[in-house]
């Protein structure tokens, strides 16, 4: 909220628990950026439905490890970063997502 609100971007932020809740919704709307934090192999199966479902969303993918890093890039993800990480990290992946000055 900070970063858009700087911008004057007013998002719409929703919060999904489980993917099948996320890949349902993706059916009915279009999602400009999705944010998804989740660790290890299941993280990861979860960006590769996300990305099967919608090949142009920009996917920032929150993670604990960086050991995927290079499945990332065959995922066509926007950014990976590794938790625990500063703000100013969120601030890049944003902006290379579109919002403040990026794409």
């Amino acid at each position: 909220m900070q970063i858009c609100a700087q911008y004057g971007i007013m998002p719409e932020i929703l919060g999904y628990g489980k993917d099948t809740d996320l890949l349902d919704a993706m059916q009915l709307r279009h999602f400009d950026i999705i944010l998804l934090s989740k660790d290890g192999p299941e993280g990861f199966l979860s960006a590769r439905h996300i990305r099967e479902a919608d090949k142009r969303v920009r996917l920032i993918f929150l993670t604990d490890t960086g050991r995927y890093a290079v499945m990332g890039v065959r995922l066509h993800l926007t950014d990976y970063i590794v938790k625990p990480f500063e703000f100013s990290h969120l601030v890049r992946a944003l902006k290379l997502a579109g919002i403040g000055g990026g794409r």
